[in-house]
């Protein structure tokens, strides 16, 4: 993040440099690509697309779709990862996530659901898309 908001390769370098990986310029593709690496499983990929896609989302979009289409090994079975539109459902939402209903009906008719969050958008089956 400092390298990010710095505009200068000091602190990705830091981060490299603990990994014995060579030091490399500064550039936002080199920050995305540490970032990536460094924290895969962190859950902070999902918020750095957006950030970095803009209101169009359309950088996350395209990169989430990158996601569909191969076989996954869970629990020792091959499953096929399901062919779908992120980059329409994300743009759909707006990268918003739904509202509890239970706040919606709270707020006496002030909150409104957030954008592509109507009950035809919630998910049943990985089977059924």
């Amino acid at each position: 993040m400092q390298s990010e908001l710095k505009e200068d390769a000091t602190g990705l370098n830091r981060v490299r440099a603990r990994s014995h990986l060579a030091p490399v310029s500064y550039s936002l593709d080199a920050i995305k690509q540490e970032r990536r690496w460094e924290l895969a499983f962190e859950s902070i990929r999902w918020w750095d697309l957006l950030r970095w896609s803009g209101p169009s989302l359309e950088e996350a979009g395209n990169l989430l779709n990158k996601q569909t289409g191969f076989n996954l090994i869970n629990a020792a079975t091959v499953v096929p990862m399901v062919k779908y539109d992120y980059k329409a459902r994300l743009q759909k939402t707006q990268g918003y996530w739904p509202i509890p209903q239970t706040e919606i009906d709270l707020s006496n008719g002030i909150i409104e659901q957030n954008p592509g969050w109507d009950s035809s958008a919630l998910f049943t089956d990985w089977n059924k898309m």
